[in-house]
């Protein structure tokens, strides 16, 4: 018998009303979660494990670099901040280390006599 052929788009299949009904998408798609969920622990497990030293990578080492040149010049001899050129040779006003004068102690020439009104 020959095969009769149609025209147009062929018609949707029909939905599996039995699997529907015995629960069977839900049942696959909660294992196919469950396998996913031990494949990523697994990964999680390998990631997690110590493999030795790691080496720097090229920023890692630059960044490290720059960290030790910072520090060993923070300890150096301190050098003068820059000054422009026409005031390299004023004198400070405040002094080197902007320490504030230690107050005199009071005595009994400079404090004034309290007044008493009546």
């Amino acid at each position: 018998m020959a095969q009769i052929e149609a025209f147009g788009r062929p018609n949707r299949p029909s939905t599996p009303i039995k699997r529907i009904i015995e629960d069977c998408f839900a049942a696959e798609a909660e294992e196919e979660q469950i396998w996913k969920n031990q494949m990523n622990e697994t990964q999680f497990r390998e990631y997690q494990k110590f493999r030795g030293v790691r080496h720097h990578t090229r920023a890692s080492a630059m960044a490290d670099e720059h960290k030790k040149l910072t520090r060993s010049s923070m300890f150096s001899q301190p050098t003068d901040l820059f000054k422009m050129t026409q005031f390299k040779k004023v004198k400070s006003r405040v002094g080197a280390y902007h320490v504030q004068p230690v107050a005199k102690k009071p005595t009994a020439s400079n404090i004034a006599p309290a007044t008493v009104k009546v």
